[in-house]
């Protein structure tokens, strides 16, 4: 017989307001610690699950955010070089105009 089903025929017989035999008893209570360690697993199991995903897409999210970090220091470099460049050859131009040159 099947675990819900021997554990419904014996809620079934409490409900009637029959009384259960001490083994009867005891048989109910690990049928229902059996009902509810395998509910709490698949629980457990299913939450593990989507915490697993979810870190998945944050970890994928900041693998994207460093990227585009990087990305972006690399231009603030390119750019702060170049305009260095700029004024230092500006400097030059204006020193020979200064020099009269």
């Amino acid at each position: 017989m099947a675990i819900t089903t021997r554990a419904f025929t014996l809620l079934r017989r409490i409900g009637e307001g029959k009384t259960l035999k001490p083994d009867q008893v005891h048989e109910l209570l690990e049928l229902l610690k059996t009902m509810l360690g395998s509910n709490v697993t698949t629980i457990l199991d299913s939450f593990r699950a989507e915490m697993n995903s979810k870190l998945a897409a944050i970890d994928s999210f900041r693998a994207e955010m460093n990227s585009k970090i990087n990305s972006i220091r690399w231009l603030i470099g390119i750019v702060g070089g170049a305009m260095t460049i700029l004024f230092a050859a500006m400097t030059v131009f204006v020193a020979i105009l200064a020099l009269g040159g």
